[in-house]
């Protein structure tokens, strides 16, 4: 059962370095993103909700000692504190907000969908098996081999995006 739980925890850990990678290229990326991607971030310290909303002038009085950059990058930081991946349509749009088309680095996503539906049921339903009776476990099985494969499937797939960041 321990380790299982090891497994469990790898799972969730190579989604959330999938995360950190796309908000890294975000990070990098957005500040400099035209209107279209700006237009989807909301000004920091407006939106109560997360989403970009319109606002009187006199919001930016708070502002006032900020260049239209900084507020730019604070606004994007503040904005990706709840930037997630929950599939690879997710991944898709994203990608293509960094200019990189999705279709040419694509390979992973069978094995990125698996684990990014894995992490889902283990942080959100604590892994439980659903199937009743005796002989199954109150807990899905995890294979060492399937774990190694999709944290591969993170290397590879991360790696090829990088290659295809523009400058």
């Amino acid at each position: 059962m321990h380790a299982t739980d090891i497994l469990r925890a790898a799972t969730v850990f190579a989604h959330a370095a999938l995360e950190e990678v796309m908000r890294g290229l975000a990070t990098w990326k957005y500040p400099v993103a035209d209107e279209g991607v700006l237009n989807e971030v909301p000004m920091v310290g407006i939106s109560a909700h997360g989403r970009p909303e319109k606002f009187f002038l006199g919001k930016l009085a708070a502002h006032r000692n900020k260049t239209v950059q900084q507020l730019i990058t604070e606004s994007v930081s503040a904005h990706l504190g709840n930037f997630t991946v929950s599939n690879t349509t997710d991944l898709s749009v994203f990608l293509r907000k960094i200019h990189v088309n999705p279709e040419t680095v694509n390979n992973e996503f069978t094995m990125l969908s698996e684990l990014i539906a894995r992490r889902h049921h283990i942080v959100h339903q604590a892994d439980r098996n659903d199937v009743p009776g005796q002989g199954h476990h109150r807990a899905r099985q995890l294979n060492p081999d399937t774990v190694t494969n999709w944290v591969a499937a993170v290397r590879r797939f991360t790696g090829r995006v990088l290659d295809q960041v523009p400058d």
